[in-house]
Parts: C-alpha cells; sequence; structure tokens
C-alpha cells in the first residue's frame, strides 16, 4: 500500500479508534483535517485474511462515495491493487441524470500512485489500472443502454448508438441487418416476436479480428428485446417499466466489444502517478484510449432486435412458427419470447463454425427466483467451459452458477401439433428455457453456453459498487472470459 508519513499513520489510527472501526469488512470512517495536503481521508476494513479483488472493489467503492459525498473532487488510492479499486470508484460513482433538467456534471479525477515502486511492480500495477479502467467503461455502457427508456432505444435507436460507440475502433466492423434481410434469412422467431410493433426489427452483426485469423471465432448472442410488454400474453402492470431493460443481454455482450476495442488503454503511464476523469462514474472523453488488439481469436457478437408488443399484427397464442432452421415451434405463450428470437440468433452463428458460442439473456423470472442477484444462471454443454466462465466470474465478482442442461427437461416442451412448444410447465422455468434453446444447437462439438442474467439485471438494493438500477452484469466477467479463453 502506500507509504504514510508517522503523523498521519497516527491520526489515521486515533480516528479508526475513535469510529470502533476494527478493520472488518464493511467498515468504514472518514477523517477531516483542512490544514493537511489530503483534507479528507476515508478508512475502510478489508478484514483480516483472504482479501479478495471483490472486497478491494468494495471497500474502494465505500471510501470513494463517503469521500465524494463529503464535497472531494480529487481522490487518490491505495495502490494495493490497482484494477480492482478503479473498478471499484468507477462503478460505484455511476449516475443516471441525462433526462433530468438539472444534472450533477460533477468531474471526479481518480488517481493511483506508482512513482515509489520499482519498474516491474510499476509495470504492474499500470497493466491492472488499464485493464481495471476497460472493464468498468465497458460496464458503464452496458448499464447505459440498459437504463435508456424503450421509447429512446428502440431497435433502429440500440443499432445506431452501439455502431457510433464501436465506429471508433479501427478493429471493430459493423452491421446492422434489416428486416428485409431477416426475411431472407428465415428468422421466424425475430419475424415472430417484432410483427406486433410499429418499430421493424434489426439485427446486428459485430466483428472484431484485428489479426485477420480464420480459425473459428468465438460468437456471443445477445437477446435484445428492447422492451418486453409480454405481447398478447401481457404481463402485469405493475413493475413493466423494468422491461426497458429486456435487453440487458444485448447490452452486455456489445459493451464486451467495446472493451475489445479499447483493450489497449494508455495514459502516460509514466511520472508520479495515473488519473482518470470521471463524470459521474464515465471516462470523460477527452482522456482518449489509445488501441492495440490483445486478442488473437476473431470474435463475432450477434444481436436480434425486437420490441414485443401486442396489437392488431401480433403473434396469439396457439400461433406455429416457421424458424431458420425448418423446426416448427407452437406458441404457448407470447412472452416466451426471448429464446425465439435466440433461437434463430443460434442457427445463424453456426453458419460461422464456431468453436464457441455464449448468449446472454434475461431470460426468465425463474431464474431470479432461484439465485436473486448474486449469481447467473450458467447453462453449458462442456464442463470445460463453464469452468472458464466460472473462474472469470470469480475474478471480476460477477458469479456464475452451473445449472442443469438435461434433455429430461423438454417432456414439458412437446406439441400436439408442432415440433415443439416455446414454454412448459411452471415447473424449472429456467431449464425448460434452456432446454428450448438446446434444439437449435445441431453441433454438438460447439462449446455452448446459455447465460441466464435475469436475476442480476437490477440491483434493489444498491449495495456495493451496484448503484440501485441496472447493472450491466456480467460485461467484466465476458470481457474477462474472452480475453483469456483457451
Amino acid at each position: 500500500g502506500m507509504k504514510l508519513g508517522k503523523r498521519l499513520r497516527e491520526k489515521i489510527l486515533s480516528a479508526a479508534n475513535l469510529a470502533d472501526m476494527n478493520g472488518a469488512k464493511g467498515e468504514s470512517c472518514l477523517l477531516l483535517d483542512p490544514n493537511s495536503s489530503h483534507p479528507r481521508i476515508a478508512v475502510v476494513g478489508l478484514g483480516a485474511k483472504d482479501v479478495a479483488k471483490e472486497d478491494i472493489r468494495i471497500a474502494t467503492a465505500l471510501g470513494v462515495k463517503n469521500l465524494v459525498q463529503n464535497g472531494a473532487t480529487r481522490v487518490t488510492l491505495d495502490p494495493i491493487c490497482g484494477g480492482s479499486a478503479i473498478e471499484g470508484a468507477s462503478l460505484a460513482l455511476y449516475e443516471v441524470d441525462q433526462w433530468k433538467s438539472e444534472k450533477k456534471n460533477k468531474e471526479i479525477e481518480v488517481s493511483l500512485p506508482v512513482s515509489k515502486f520499482s519498474e516491474k511492480r510499476k509495470h504492474e500495477l499500470l497493466e491492472s489500472w488499464r485493464k481495471g479502467v476497460v472493464g468498468a467503461q465497458a460496464q458503464q455502457f452496458s448499464r447505459s443502454l440498459m437504463e435508456t427508456p424503450a421509447n429512446l432505444l428502440t431497435p433502429e435507436a440500440f443499432a445506431q448508438k452501439v455502431q457510433g460507440e464501436l465506429s471508433k475502433f479501427s478493429t471493430i466492423s459493423t452491421k446492422i441487418h434489416d428486416l428485409e434481410w431477416i426475411k431472407q434469412n428465415k428468422m421466424g422467431g425475430v419475424i415472430g416476436v417484432s410483427q406486433g410493433s410499429k418499430n421493424e426489427p434489426k439485427f446486428l452483426e459485430i466483428d472484431y479480428n484485428p489479426h485477420n485469423s480464420d480459425e473459428k471465432p468465438l460468437i456471443l448472442i445477445g437477446k435484445g428485446v428492447t422492451f418486453d410488454s409480454g405481447g398478447i400474453s401481457i404481463k402485469p402492470s405493475a413493475g413493466m417499466g423494468m422491461m426497458k431493460g429486456d435487453m440487458g443481454g444485448a447490452a452486455s455482450v456489445v459493451a464486451v466489444m467495446k472493451g475489445l476495442g479499447e483493450s489497449h488503454y494508455v495514459n502516460g503511464g509514466e511520472g508520479e502517478e495515473v488519473s482518470v476523469t470521471l463524470v459521474g462514474g464515465i471516462l470523460d472523453s477527452s482522456s482518449e484510449p489509445s488501441f492495440s488488439p490483445s486478442r488473437t481469436l476473431p470474435v463475432k457478437c450477434l444481436v436480434p432486435l425486437v420490441e414485443n408488443m401486442p396489437s392488431g399484427t401480433a403473434i396469439r397464442p396457439g400461433d406455429v412458427l416457421t424458424m431458420m432452421d425448418g423446426q416448427t415451434v407452437e406458441v404457448d405463450n407470447t412472452d416466451a419470447e426471448g429464446r425465439l428470437i435466440l433461437a434463430d440468433a443460434l442457427t445463424y452463428a453456426q453458419t460461422f463454425q464456431p468453436e464457441v458460442m455464449v448468449d446472454v439473456a434475461t431470460l426468465t423470472g425463474a431464474m431470479a427466483i432461484a439465485l436473486g442477484e448474486e449469481y447467473t444462471g450458467a447453462f453449458c454443454t462442456h464442463s470445460s467451459l463453464f469452468s472458464q466462465l466460472e473462474s472469470a466470474g470469480k475474478e471480476t465478482g460477477e458469479r456464475m452458477w452451473r445449472m442443469p442442461l438435461d434433455d429430461g427437461y423438454f417432456s414439458g416442451m412437446k406439441s400436439t401439433i408442432a415440433d415443439m412448444r416455446n414454454a412448459g410447465p411452471r415447473v424449472a422455468g429456467a431449464c425448460t428455457a434452456a432446454i428450448f434453446l438446446k434444439k437449435f444447437v445441431k453441433n454438438e462439438n460447439v462449446l455452448w453456453a446459455h447465460l441466464d442474467i435475469a436475476g442480476v439485471m437490477h440491483s434493489e438494493s444498491g449495495a456495493g459498487y451496484q448503484p440501485k438500477g441496472m447493472t450491466g452484469t456480467p460485461t467484466r466477467a465476458l470481457l474477462k472470459f474472452v480475453q483469456d479463453f483457451s
């Protein structure tokens, strides 16, 4: 950590004693000393042993929030763990005020002193800081997409916003496919779900292949339902506004592409310290990253974008859709729509002979009931794939829990008039949704994971570095997974 002068050290210890702090996790106190070069010092507890990166994120968030609420505009972090600390600080400072007449627009400069370290340690700190900044800013992009009201983020607006954001990276190309293209590809699921809305569907295809590699790609697929009313099987009105976040899967996978584009963040890196200026937790655009690719494996991102609305043109319960791969689906419930668009995206993804496919979706309320806000549910065809997702989740604090992908769950999805129904019985809803998707993964050699993020979409508690609201989870875990995939 930082070397503190003897007098300052004594002041901090006596302040901590006065506050009855013993260094346990979650404890904090503020030391105010107007005559000092550091007029406000936040002291936070990390516990006695086994300090994980997540503990550092949460402790930094606590300390930084305390300082900023008490008027600080420049914050120096203890370099005990640069990357996790800047993640905790950035994510905790996130604000949604772009639609308010009065904006805070408060600039907070967050810095990390590195001058006192050996060259080797300095390099390690800068590398971890760079990754922390990139990961946190990717997650902020995901959060901001999820928070945007559905009238301002139609399928068209989502596609344009993402294309605009990614256009600054020479390593990334973005194509926006329209309804005509979707029809040519016979994507019956995407067409069916979208036909109740006056906002036409789009299908986003993003490529990151800086080395022009002809290796089999890693494909990320995100559920992009920009608003989910449930369709004719309409949802209860209480809490329906939350369904502006039903494109959380899409938000997190496009944010991963942004993170890959920004994967070489350099900010001076010489001299006494590194710093970033944040407004509402978001990087001030004047401090631009510079880019150089970090990954050889080509990454492709596919996002079907639709709005699920009830109208005279909407699909009805009992309708039969013919999917892109020719299988037929009886629509039992129009609110089981995410799986219909993902099924076509999975079929399209397999035309690229991928090595691995990961789809991410706010798919089922059942998942939220099972795991709450704590874990993403991961359904995987291969244990080797799950172990990589699990380790990325532990490293980033966005944890994954493996769920059963068992063919026995399909028995409740059988239809008397089509190949399958889109909804099963009341029980095991997350598992029946996953097994529905598995019917569209035809190539058994492909490593496939389905991440159900319905539970982690929104934070009610506002604990740690997650302000109350849309979380952007699991953007950082996915970015880490993609960068480390082997």
